[in-house]
């Protein structure tokens, strides 16, 4: 469910006319009215951020004369928790924003 606060803004109806003799004057009086929707922000965490750290080296090496890098064991450890953070963060962004109403399926 989406929780929204609306104000309808009417403008009054004339005084000393008749209000609505036809359908052209129906259509007229609603052509303008403004509708402002205020909707309730869902509440979430700040995201922590858990960043890929590039300051670990690669493992090179040289194979029959071919200069070959591979990512070290440290280098991919590092990866994998970026990774599995921000998959987290993403999930229990998806958790919040169902239980506001924003979305209808969340995992």
């Amino acid at each position: 469910m989406l929780t929204a606060n609306i104000s309808l803004v009417v403008p009054p109806l004339p005084d000393n006319d008749v209000a609505f003799a036809n359908s052209a004057a129906w259509t007229n009086y609603w052509r303008n009215i403004q509708i402002a929707a205020t909707f309730d922000p869902a509440v979430n965490s700040i995201y922590a951020e858990s960043a890929y750290d590039n300051s670990i080296p690669q493992i090179d090496f040289n194979w029959n004369g071919v200069d070959i890098s591979v990512p070290s064991i440290a280098q991919y450890n590092s990866l994998l928790l970026a990774y599995q953070t921000l998959n987290t963060n993403y999930k229990n962004l998806r958790d919040v924003m169902k239980a506001a109403g924003f979305i209808t399926q969340s995992q």
